[in-house]
């Protein structure tokens, strides 16, 4: 074996070993020793990928210099925000220096993760077989899906410049007569951070085009800190429905991402974003409800705070306390941002729930929505309930993709979407 590829393989045991060490981590590790132990995995990735790619092409010095330059670009712009952001916030960055940054590492990161599989199985085989044309076929092909790879990623961002709509009809037993067809627009995770003036006008625009009863907004309002919404404060006053528009706090609305918990900017933050939904005239259902009454018939729309699975994420919410003081056996519209809530409690509560509606997953901003596939890469990492309707004992849960991004600034395959929600007699 040739000694490029002993040194090679020597770099990809190591990975493994320190992949072992992260994925063991993830659970007994504090968070900032984790994110040291993945920096680890990423530089082994890119160091392995230098060692077995690169010597397969006879490359000038200068062309050689600049294609490393252009490889190990993501890690080092990696490494910038992580040595800035201890001096400057990242909450704190200008937008679209944040999301530049964020696109061009993710995408460079997802393109390396991509061609190194076919490089790990290479090198698996190298240890039994020798070097051949039909082995390298393999490198190649990862080279081929590393290109495609990172064509996806760097122009995701194309998928997140106009919205969806969706259309649901939601049947609900012992519908009230004065509510046929009444309309509930659900729009979520707006995530003002990444968001832009146009898109949100032409959001309120489409919103207002429908025409709804109502409006639920089931949170994820900014990313951040509620400063995010200034801007488009504007935009959104001119959001209107005929009942109100009604909203609840989702993980990102606490800002527990910028601030310690607890702390007076924390709270500071918590009480602005109160103080925003009150000059917009939306009404903020934390553990609430109220009720929705057209002539003798009444229909309630409530709302829980944020309650998730996952440690890491705030949870607030009570669905108990949410229901406590309701009169009457009225149909109950539900809004809680992690549907995880409604999968695991609220759909096995004896109580007239007919619809949850939920945000949160994003569909993880990657896959495809269509009438003849339906698939997301949350589905696989998280959990199977991502996106769209789902029913379980006659109720029913629906998922908004959301407007905004988190994460990285761009989709895949899935758009940002508005729901429009009719309800009928079942």
């Amino acid at each position: 074996m040739q000694k490029k590829y002993k040194s090679a393989i020597k770099y990809f045991i190591a990975f493994l070993l320190i992949s072992g060490l992260f994925i063991i981590g993830s659970f007994y590790l504090p968070h900032n020793f984790r994110g040291l132990i993945f920096y680890g995995v990423l530089f082994l990735i890119s160091l392995t990928l230098t060692k077995v790619v690169l010597p397969l092409f006879h490359v000038k010095p200068q062309w050689k210099r600049i294609i490393l330059i252009i490889h190990w670009m993501p890690l080092f712009l990696l490494s910038c925000i992580v040595l800035i952001g201890i001096f400057i916030p990242f909450p704190s960055w200008i937008p679209w220096i944040k999301k530049t940054l964020i696109l061009l590492v993710i995408s460079g990161i997802a393109a390396q993760i991509s061609c190194f599989i076919f490089v790990a199985i290479y090198l698996l085989l190298r240890i039994f077989f020798k070097d051949s044309k039909g082995l390298r076929c393999i490198i190649y092909t990862g080279l081929l899906l590393m290109c495609i790879i990172f064509s996806l990623f760097i122009s995701s961002p194309l998928w997140t410049l106009s919205p969806k709509i969706s259309y649901v009809d939601i049947p609900v037993k012992n519908l009230p007569k004065n509510f046929e067809n009444y309309t509930i627009v659900q729009i979520s995770d707006l995530h003002l951070d990444y968001a832009s003036q146009r898109f949100i006008r032409k959001t309120v625009e489409i919103i207002n085009d429908e025409k709804p009863d109502i409006i639920a907004m089931t949170g994820d309002m900014v990313t951040f800190q509620t400063q995010e919404m200034t801007p488009f404060l504007p935009y959104l006053q001119q959001m209107n429905a005929k009942d109100g528009i009604y909203c609840v706090m989702g993980n990102h609305d606490y800002g527990s991402y910028a601030f310690e918990e607890n702390s007076d900017d924390y709270l500071l933050n918590l009480e602005q974003l109160r103080s925003n939904y009150r000059t917009l005239h939306w009404n903020l259902l934390n553990n609430d409800f109220a009720y929705i009454v057209k002539d003798q018939d009444t229909i309630i729309i409530a709302g829980t705070e944020n309650q998730s699975l996952k440690k890491m994420f705030q949870s607030f919410g009570d669905i108990h306390q949410t229901l406590k003081g309701i009169e009457g056996n009225h149909p109950i519209i539900l809004m809680t941002h992690d549907p995880n809530y409604w999968t695991e409690e609220i759909y096995k509560i004896d109580e007239p729930i007919v619809l949850t509606l939920s945000g949160h997953t994003h569909g993880m901003q990657i896959g495809m929505n269509t009438s003849w596939c339906r698939w997301s890469l949350y589905q696989w990492v998280m959990s199977p309930y991502w996106g769209g309707l789902y029913e379980k004992n006659g109720k029913y849960l629906y998922i908004n993709l959301g407007l905004g991004q988190t994460a990285y600034p761009g989709r895949i395959g899935l758009s940002p979407e508005i729901t429009v929600i009719k309800l009928i007699s079942e």
